[in-house]
């Protein structure tokens, strides 16, 4: 069993739920994919920098989903999967993780959690999926 190269762990959105935030139109996106904002285009000037990190919670809402059931042989069918309204703004593709096909519903309250996607040459790939939410207090 391997572990991820150290320049893949090293990256923080796959360790941590950080992601940015437009200081010019307020546009929140994960993970981070380019250095201008996607929504309104605005581009650094100099060194000013035209985003800042935003910290996510990881709690949030499944908007539709499918279950999926060819899949790649590092994967057991069937797996659910969705797109999720985080509460702190972004949408996100989500894979379930212990979770039972007939037990995903729309609306249901999920939390994004760090888990094993594949293994790739004795590389072991991590990555967020979807476990739905125990009763929030």
């Amino acid at each position: 069993m391997g572990i991820s190269p150290p320049i893949w762990r090293e990256i923080q959105q796959n360790y941590q739920l950080i992601g940015y935030k437009c200081k010019k139109c307020g546009y929140i996106s994960f993970p981070r994919k380019r250095k201008i904002c996607m929504k309104c285009q605005a581009k650094p000037l100099k060194d000013e920098e035209i985003i800042e990190p935003v910290h996510f919670s990881g709690k949030g809402t499944l908007l539709t989903y499918i279950i999926q059931y060819y899949l790649p042989k590092t994967m057991e069918p069937p797996l659910p999967a969705g797109i999720v309204q985080f509460d702190d703004g972004p949408r996100l593709w989500c894979v379930f993780t212990e979770t039972k096909p007939e037990d995903v519903k729309v609306g249901m309250r999920v939390q994004l959690i760090p888990r094993e996607i594949f293994e790739s040459e004795g590389h072991w790939v991590y990555s967020w999926k979807c476990l739905p939410l125990q009763e929030e207090k």
